[in-house]
């Protein structure tokens, strides 16, 4: 998700923390819960839905800045 992060906003600084006592250890993070539960099968991979979270915030940005304090 870092190199993700990197591609889009090249010159933002990605910190990671190392984890303290109250954050829960966990393995990777994966949907088959949900795909066995719900019936759930995402319509894009990580990257392309990334990508378009991305192009959809900007936009509303753009649209509606007083959403995000810059009126």
């Amino acid at each position: 998700m870092a190199d993700l992060v990197r591609q889009y906003f090249p010159g933002l600084p990605i910190i990671n923390k190392p984890r303290d006592s109250l954050t829960p250890e966990r393995g990777t993070l994966n949907i088959d819960k949900a795909r066995r539960l719900l019936g759930y099968h995402p319509q894009y991979p990580l990257e392309t839905g990334f990508a378009r979270y991305i192009k959809w915030y900007q936009e509303l940005a753009t649209v509606q800045p007083d959403l995000f304090g810059e009126a």
